[in-house]
């Protein structure tokens, strides 16, 4: 059987697993700076390692919410070798799913979600997490 980790996050009230494959870190930022003509869901940029811009965006935008306030923790990704960050509220941990063991069904919450994005909602230990494919939030990356 294949194990598969997710790092879980809240935002706007809503818990999220993500693969942890596509995870680079998480980071807190006091601001991020915005950008003259920037489009939701783009939030703005913040340095990153010291040389580098990294974009950030309203993950609840993206998936079709109307709440605008995530938090202070940016949850940053790696498209294949592009990275961007994404705003979460709380960080909640790593959870470990394997066939047999995790209990996943469709979603049928609010969100509305480009195909692809959301597969399915994820319970553990007595959580339900919204699973989404993190890559696929942001098409125009392809």
């Amino acid at each position: 059987m294949t194990e598969r980790k997710f790092i879980t996050f809240s935002a706007g009230g809503h818990n999220f697993a993500v693969p942890i494959s596509r995870i680079r870190e998480v980071v807190t930022v006091p601001s991020v700076f915005t950008v003259p003509s920037g489009r939701k869901p783009l939030l703005g940029i913040i340095p990153y390692r010291g040389k580098e811009a990294l974009p950030v965006f309203s993950l609840l935008s993206a998936l079709g919410s109307p709440e605008t306030r995530e938090g202070d923790l940016i949850v940053v990704a790696d498209f294949d070798g592009v990275l961007a960050g994404f705003t979460v509220g709380e960080l909640g941990g790593i959870i470990t799913a394997s066939g047999a063991e995790e209990e996943e069904e469709s979603y049928q919450g609010d969100l509305e979600a480009p195909d692809g994005v959301i597969t399915g909602v994820l319970k553990e230990a007595g959580k339900e997490y919204i699973r989404i494919e993190i890559d696929r939030v942001l098409g125009f990356l392809d």
